[in-house]
């Protein structure tokens, strides 16, 4: 497959932008052999070392197998255009894998300071500041991230339960996980979410409600 690539991009060839796509699709056509295509990707990026593109799909590759390999192409992304928020988004997620909560946390708040509105980058911070148990901070990104992009909410509401549950708010907690059960139309987390409110409850001595809630979580359970 290598010698098929053909000729590698160059950074000062007139025919750059046009080269470096043809090359992504040699490279993609071999994605059914991950370890070739990892093999074509330090190829191309041996003769193309200031192609930032390059970097940043062979990070795509590495993540799940190799966080830290994928954080450091795309840092390389990074140096190359600060401004590219797809690779900041991506180092902060690959940050998280890694379990490197603070510098995930300063790379979501680099990237809402050149992107404002960008939701994504809420959700990461927020389950990045949990982590650090900075849980009030947590709830507000949580938050933000449900207003810029209410497809969210399930999730976040439920994050958010879970911390207020930690933090002992259990009123706080039961309020966020029926706002979850409320939202999840498709039912997909509701059985979860009720098991949940069953102990948010269960914790205010609100019993009655936390046995309608837990005998809800057992009829909504999937069975096998």
């Amino acid at each position: 497959m290598l010698a098929s690539l053909g000729q590698a991009p160059f950074t000062n060839q007139l025919t750059h932008g046009e080269q470096v796509r043809a090359l992504q699709r040699e490279i993609e056509s071999g994605s059914d052999n991950p370890g070739q295509t990892a093999a074509a990707y330090r190829w191309a990026l041996a003769r193309a070392p200031a192609d930032r593109w390059l970097h940043f799909n062979y990070g795509v590759l590495l993540e799940g197998r190799e966080p830290a390999a994928a954080a450091a192409e795309f840092r390389l992304a990074l140096e190359l255009l600060p401004g590219n928020y797809a690779a900041r988004e991506k180092l902060a997620d690959t940050l998280i894998l890694m379990g490197e909560f603070d510098e995930a946390t300063a790379q979501c708040r680099e990237l809402l300071r050149r992107m404002p509105y960008h939701p994504p980058a809420y959700l990461t911070m927020a389950y990045a500041l949990a982590q650090l148990r900075s849980y009030d901070e947590a709830i507000s990104a949580y938050r933000q991230a449900i207003q810029l992009h209410p497809a969210y909410a399930v999730d976040a509401y439920h994050a958010i339960g879970i911390i207020q549950t930690i933090q002992g708010r259990f009123d706080r907690a039961a309020e966020s996980f029926q706002k979850a059960i409320d939202l999840d139309t498709g039912h997909a987390k509701t059985a979860d979410l009720l098991y949940k409110l069953s102990y948010a409850l269960q914790k205010l001595g609100r019993t009655a409600e936390a046995q309608h809630a837990l005998e809800g979580a057992m009829a909504s359970a999937p069975t096998r």
